[in-house]
């Protein structure tokens, strides 16, 4: 059973994120395409990338990490009306997880 707190966490996140989605988005899963909350950034940049801490820029998606599908690399994500495929999943620990993307 999830602790007080980490429901707490959630509720908070999923509220703050239908106040402040920035795009009409849609991860498309094994039971069609759901609609999610969630705010897009066209050109995220990913430090400590590898052991080098090389650094990626890549669209992103921010959504609450209740929204997140069980494995959703690989998966496709409509964001306002363009196709792409997740490339990694992040949980921050903190109710929301980041998508990277790539162009489908």
């Amino acid at each position: 059973m999830p602790k007080p707190f980490a429901l707490l966490e959630a509720r908070t996140a999923a509220a703050a994120f239908r106040r402040l989605s920035n795009s009409a988005a849609s991860i498309e899963d094994e039971n069609g395409n759901v609609r999610v909350d969630a705010i897009f950034a066209n050109g995220y940049a990913a430090g400590q990338v590898g052991a080098l801490g090389m650094a990626s820029s890549q669209p992103a998606l921010a959504l609450p990490t209740v929204q997140v599908p069980a494995n959703p690399v690989g998966l496709r994500v409509t964001v306002d009306g363009q196709a792409y495929l997740i490339a990694d999943a992040r949980n921050d620990g903190t109710g929301e997880t980041h998508l990277l993307l790539e162009l489908a």
